[in-house]
């Protein structure tokens, strides 16, 4: 875990313009709240946690479709097989959506921690 120089950060805020008790201030709560931010192991910590949520996804994904196409080889009628693709191009759609919302967000919180 990094430790936050408060003494160089009021240093470096009051040789930019600040007056002490605006740097001391806003050093104060920077100090505070600098537990909740993200750090980039947390951050690399979700990642790695995303990724094998994504594997088990994609295994029960996989164990999904065979089971689609065990039951589309045993459809007897074309309105049965149209059903069974809208329903796989649902699923997969919603997958998707999913898989790519999680993947933008932790490359916009490593972005923010660069």
């Amino acid at each position: 875990m990094a430790v936050f120089d408060t003494h160089k950060a009021v240093k470096a805020l009051t040789s930019a313009g600040f007056p002490d008790h605006q740097a001391e201030a806003l050093v104060g709560v920077v100090g505070e709240e600098r537990e909740a931010l993200a750090t980039k192991d947390g951050l690399e910590a979700l990642e790695a946690r995303m990724n094998a949520r994504f594997e088990a996804l994609e295994a029960r994904m996989n164990a999904r479709f065979e089971a689609l196409e065990k039951a589309v080889s045993e459809c007897a009628t074309k309105a049965e097989l149209r059903e069974m693709e809208l329903r796989m191009r649902l699923v997969l759609g919603a997958y998707v959506f999913a898989a790519a919302g999680l993947v933008i967000t932790v490359m916009i919180g490593l972005e923010l921690l660069r």
